[in-house]
């Protein structure tokens, strides 16, 4: 079963721009550290050893959001990648839904347990999936074509806009701008 996840990337700094160049040319997501993650209760490493602390893939479902946008895309200075994986193929048969949940006690027992699906409710907003990766790798490769399109932020800087179009271009990926949807306003155009 394939499905659409969304990634979220920022892009003000060359650095940043060489992670969305990992993605789109040459096809690699890279695998964050639970200590790296924005919400400091994701980040309690004090449960894994040294030797068995994963590294963890996170998608979204969501591919019109403001707020990731926010959070995620720079504040409008990245990019959104649009991805068709396939939930029945390793490694990606292991992504997971991630469960909000709004009991403390059970959010901070879930945690204790190790539990990496497990993430407060107030980022319920987020849709988030993951993969935990135990392996010692940084980055996963996608299988060929999984890369569907690129969307632009409308504040990305002229050069990142021109670097990563023509990215898309060499990598025969779709590329378009950013255009919100109007609340309550059908799909009448602007």
């Amino acid at each position: 079963m394939n499905r659409r996840f969304f990634k979220y990337r920022p892009v003000r700094t060359a650095s940043q721009l060489s992670f969305v160049r990992e993605v789109i040319v040459e096809g690699k997501l890279y695998l964050a550290r639970p200590l790296h993650f924005s919400d400091p209760l994701d980040a309690v490493t004090s449960h894994f050893t040294d030797g068995d602390v994963p590294a963890v893939l996170s998608l979204t479902e969501h591919g019109d959001s403001r707020l990731l946008w926010a959070y995620y895309g720079g504040w409008f200075r990245g990019v959104m990648i649009e991805l068709e994986l396939s939930l029945t193929t390793a490694p990606f048969d292991g992504l997971q839904k991630v469960s909000y949940i709004a009991d403390d006690a059970d959010l901070f027992e879930r945690i204790a347990n190790r539990d990496l699906f497990a993430k407060a409710h107030e980022f319920a907003h987020e849709g988030e999936w993951r993969l935990p990766y135990i392996g010692g790798e940084s980055h996963l490769s996608l299988p060929l074509n999984s890369v569907k399109s690129v969307t632009l932020g409308p504040a990305l800087l002229p050069d990142f806009r021109e670097a990563i179009t023509q990215m898309c271009a060499s990598a025969n990926v779709g590329v378009q701008e950013y255009r919100p949807k109007l609340v309550g306003s059908g799909d009448r155009a602007r």
